[in-house]
């Protein structure tokens, strides 16, 4: 799976001449930081530029009301690279 700035793409290996076959997973997306993508129990989380987001075979928003607005209103975005994620399987 590779996340670039306004889509997310697959790569499977196909072997022989053509190594790997590319095809994009969705062209609706976005990405706040290059360290902010997070993998946990094989599903992919991230924050994008207006919203967050995960990948399990398909790109969905995560409905998250209670602290999303907080979140994007106060956000620097000249900063936004310094963006990061970390999990904490204690908590899920």
């Amino acid at each position: 799976v590779f996340i670039s700035l306004d889509a997310v793409l697959r790569a499977t290996f196909e072997g022989g001449s053509t190594v790997f076959n590319f095809d994009h997973v969705t062209t609706q997306s976005s990405i706040l930081s290059s360290a902010a993508v997070i993998e946990y129990d094989g599903l992919f989380f991230w924050p994008g530029i207006d919203r967050f987001l995960m990948y399990n075979g398909v790109v969905q928003e995560i409905q998250n009301d209670f602290n999303s607005n907080y979140f994007f209103d106060n956000l620097n975005m000249a900063q936004r690279q310094k963006v990061w994620a970390t999990k904490i399987p204690r908590y899920g």
